[in-house]
């Protein structure tokens, strides 16, 4: 007989891609003191893990602007994971095709204080998600995630507000 999935046995997988090994080592340590029970897997290569719960994507790989190929590639792989854009110079041009392209979140690397806007998101998707685990083993309900999508998206329009 098998053990009945509970909540607590969830922990959320995040993947972090960045070419600047630091930040990486910075942002992993932030989220595992945030989120003590999750796993973190780093990368420095602008390459993307499938069955991931959460990616932080860097937008610049020296020089070169790979953050909307990476998360048309995490899209392909995982429509419902959360993805949050990181960089310290993002142009607007660039922030929407982040947002139309599905990123549900941004971080602002030199604004360090936007940290807990992002983990309050993160700490509501996982929520979400953990309680959708137990019931569907994993699979998570559609009609949530659109409803946290939605949330996450006024969410991302009231800080471009503050960005403008």
């Amino acid at each position: 007989m098998s053990k009945k999935s509970t909540p607590e046995d969830f922990k959320p997988r995040f993947f972090i891609i960045d070419d600047d090994p630091i930040v990486s080592k910075v942002m992993e340590a932030r989220l595992l003191a945030q989120f003590p029970h999750c796993e973190v897997t780093s990368t420095t290569q602008p390459v993307v893990a499938p069955d991931q719960h959460i990616y932080f994507v860097d937008n610049d790989f020296g020089g070169t602007k790979l953050a909307t190929h990476l998360l048309r590639q995490i899209r392909e792989l995982n429509p419902n994971a959360l993805v949050i854009a990181m960089s310290s110079s993002l142009d607007l041009a660039s922030l929407e095709e982040l947002m139309n392209g599905g990123c549900n979140a941004i971080y602002n690397k030199s604004c360090p204080s936007q940290a807990k806007e992002v983990f309050e998101v993160i700490d509501n998707y996982t929520n979400i998600i953990k309680n959708t685990h137990s019931l569907n083993n994993g699979t998570p309900l559609r009609g949530i995630i659109h409803s946290l999508q939605a949330l996450i998206k006024q969410w991302n329009q009231r800080l471009s507000k503050d960005i403008d």
